[in-house]
């Protein structure tokens, strides 16, 4: 089937291959469902291509197809890979639009982004809208709140976090270790 041709894609990161698949299915006039988009999504954000991913949530959305948790997540983590922070954080804040709630991944994703945007400050305001909301951060969240504070030169704060994390019993890994060593 076509949906396990995109899906083999998404595996693949043949990203190139899947929007080929999925044009296919449009031609034919064959439903693409969420399932479908998601993947071609996954594909294209295991290849760091962002603008595409939005253009298929873009064209999803079009379609009638309604965009779920898995497809924000995916499109959050396409423009993350591609640097586009400011595209993460609007997918962020149209998930919660949508009354999706937000989960660990989409805000490690987002926060990361902000972090390599050198946005730091957005960085640390989502690390700590996250806990607000109760989603309890996992290591890739501190380690890109940790990495947020050495581009804004915030050591405290990334002492703060790094404290934070043991008492919470996440174990840090050796991106926090050199992220934390870097903001000192």
């Amino acid at each position: 089937t076509y949906s396990a041709v995109i899906s083999a894609c998404e595996k693949a990161a043949r990203w190139k291959t899947a929007l080929q698949v999925l044009s296919q299915m449009q031609t034919r006039q064959i439903v693409s469902d969420s399932i479908v988009y998601n993947a071609t999504i996954s594909a294209c954000e295991k290849c760091h291509q962002g603008t595409w991913a939005l253009k298929l949530l873009e064209h999803m959305q079009i379609a009638n197809v309604t965009p779920d948790r898995v497809t924000y997540c995916a499109v959050i983590s396409a423009c993350e890979k591609g640097q586009q922070w400011e595209c993460a954080l609007s997918q962020l804040t149209s998930m919660k639009a949508q009354t999706l709630l937000p989960d660990v991944v989409a805000y490690s994703a987002t926060i990361s982004a902000c972090e390599k945007g050198n946005c730091w400050h957005s960085a640390l305001q989502l690390f700590q809208e996250m806990q607000c909301c109760r989603i309890t951060p996992n290591v890739i969240s501190y380690n890109a709140a940790i990495s947020a504070c050495e581009k804004g030169k915030r050591w405290e704060i990334a002492l703060v976090l790094f404290t934070g994390m043991r008492q919470g019993a996440i174990v840090p890994s050796i991106v926090t270790y050199s992220a934390l060593v870097s903001a000192l």
